[in-house]
């Protein structure tokens, strides 16, 4: 049993490193090329925000993560794979 948790683990670790490397990593990289070269300036507004501004901008903010998102081009046989998928990790973590 603590043999599986410890290759779960590990996996995890895996994943989530590899998934910092592709992404996480080469934005960092990005951004310090940019500021090396001076295309980037560093400023700051202070804004101070009314709770009747915040739902607007919130209802914005997920209306933009929705469509970023490949869900909105999911098809039914994509949500059964996703829920076939998780059914797996769930009986392999059991």
């Amino acid at each position: 049993m603590a043999k599986k948790k410890t290759w779960t683990m590990f996996a995890l670790l895996v994943i989530v490193s590899l998934a910092w490397l592709a992404f996480v990593k080469p934005e960092q990289d990005k951004q310090q090329a940019l500021a090396d070269s001076g295309a980037v300036a560093d400023t700051y507004v202070e804004y101070i925000q009314t709770p009747a501004e915040a739902e607007p901008k919130f209802l914005d903010g997920l209306k933009q993560f929705w469509a970023f998102t490949g869900f909105r081009n999911a098809t039914s046989g994509h949500l059964i794979m996703m829920v076939i998928g998780l059914v797996f990790i769930f009986l392999a973590i059991r």
